[in-house]
């Protein structure tokens, strides 16, 4: 077993966006408190992760690790490494009760088995995108296209050709893109957060030095807007993170312009990899997200699945108390949705 010890420390630059301090200063608007530390595990480089925490209640706090940079250590080490530092996290942070580990880690049937062996999974629960699509952009501009599915890049080509217009939009312009989040969150019966939100989001990537800085590209066929997507950028990598269409002018294919944009605009400044940040896992027809699905994956990239959620808990009581109810809180949110349905 791996030694490891944990050290309050600030964060390394990362092209990972959800560790790093945009993202700890961006959640902290949001009811959670950010903690960097500093994990030396024997035998491996340093680690640095950032960690959210939440009150739960006076005597119950919940930490939250999004997609830690764990590639690098020996994968067969990870679980029992995962295991101890929830541990030694509690000295740190007063009325800890639970770790919850979000690992972008690849999924396996094999490594499923060895993590059951230190961990609890939650193979239902998902916050960040268990699945995703990742485009190399190492390639020009020409061999992407070529990769390509044909319908892909013919409704590209029938975008241009009908005249969708794609700008940079200025920050202010999040304001039409939420109208439009507000209207596709309707029509595909998702959950969104407040304006408020997105304009902090913009706010706290612009107003500080540090990476990644968020891009709102709008797509308009003369005067109407039709789609709108929200972009992050590192030094290496861009992040398609929110995207927003009108049920107007559908067939004129504007978020295909948009990926396409994107995708030339991350090539400019640089990025070598596009990451279309999340996927149903399956290319199920009956599955109600069919249609994103085929969507992200005609751009040609490669297809990942991640280990997801799986939980460390350093209070077993009250760990079992608070998955109790989370059930009943899954119940009655699913007992809700029936109903509307009706």
């Amino acid at each position: 077993m791996s030694q490891v010890t944990l050290f309050r420390e600030p964060l390394l630059a990362s092209n990972n966006f959800l560790q790093t301090e945009f993202w700890a200063y961006f959640k902290e608007n949001f009811g959670w408190q950010a903690h960097t530390f500093r994990l030396n595990i024997e035998g491996a480089d340093p680690t640095f992760i950032l960690v959210l925490t939440r009150s739960l209640a006076p005597t119950l706090t919940l930490a939250y690790v999004p997609h830690p940079n764990l590639n690098h250590l020996d994968p067969q080490a990870i679980p029992s490494i995962l295991k101890q530092t929830a541990k030694l996290m509690k000295r740190h942070i007063p009325d800890l009760f639970l770790v919850r580990w979000d690992l972008n880690l690849p999924r396996t049937q094999g490594a499923i088995t060895h993590f059951r062996s230190y961990l609890k999974d939650l193979p239902s629960l998902s916050i960040q995108p268990a699945d995703t699509t990742i485009l190399n952009l190492q390639p020009d501009l020409e061999t992407i296209l070529e990769k390509m599915h044909k319908k892909t890049r013919y409704n590209i080509r029938l975008a241009e050709k009908k005249g969708v217009k794609i700008v940079q939009a200025p920050i202010h312009d999040v304001v039409k893109w939420y109208d439009l989040y507000k209207e596709t969150a309707k029509r595909d019966g998702i959950t969104i957060h407040s304006l408020a939100y997105y304009q902090k989001f913009f706010q706290v990537s612009h107003q500080h030095h540090y990476y990644p800085k968020a891009q709102l590209l709008l797509a308009y066929h003369d005067d109407d807007l039709l789609a709108g997507i929200i972009l992050l950028f590192t030094d290496t990598h861009a992040t398609y993170v929110y995207g927003a269409s009108s049920n107007h002018k559908r067939n004129l294919m504007p978020s295909y312009a948009l990926q396409w944009q994107a995708i030339q605009l991350a090539k400019e400044k640089g990025c070598t990899a596009y990451d279309f940040f999340g996927l149903p896992p399956e290319p199920n027809p009956d599955h109600p997200m069919f249609g994103l699905y085929q969507f992200k994956v005609g751009f040609g990239g490669d297809i990942h699945h991640y280990m997801s959620i799986w939980d460390a808990p350093t209070s077993c009581l009250r760990y079992r108390l608070y998955r109790l109810a989370e059930a009943l809180r899954a119940l009655r949110k699913h007992r809700h949705k029936k109903h509307l349905k009706r």
